[in-house]
């Protein structure tokens, strides 16, 4: 519960509190920081920062999981323009093109 207090002698506020993270977020910087380097930033600036943890993005050989990232992101109220969509299915066809090589 947040405290506030004035001191009329000083002129002075005080405040305190504390609060609970009821919904941890798992961050997309490393995804939205890909975006950005394909020259994407509008596509990295429409995803949020983070995603609820728990929320499996990517499968066992790496491959995005594009259709439940969506959903989530739905779930959480963040825009979702289709070329974002499009760029992440694009980024994740470049990388499997690349593991083939690898």
């Amino acid at each position: 519960m947040p405290t506030f207090s004035h001191n009329t002698a000083t002129s002075s506020f005080a405040a305190s509190g504390a609060f609970d993270t009821v919904w941890p977020l798992s961050p997309l910087t490393l995804v939205k920081q890909l975006l950005s380097a394909c020259k994407l930033q509008g596509a990295a600036d429409a995803l949020p920062a983070g995603l609820p943890l728990g929320v499996e993005i990517v499968d066992n050989q790496g491959n995005f999981k594009v259709d439940e990232l969506f959903a989530v992101l739905g779930a959480v109220g963040a825009n979702q323009p289709a070329d974002v969509k499009e760029a992440i299915e694009a980024i994740d066809t470049m990388l499997k093109i690349v593991r083939q090589y690898s």
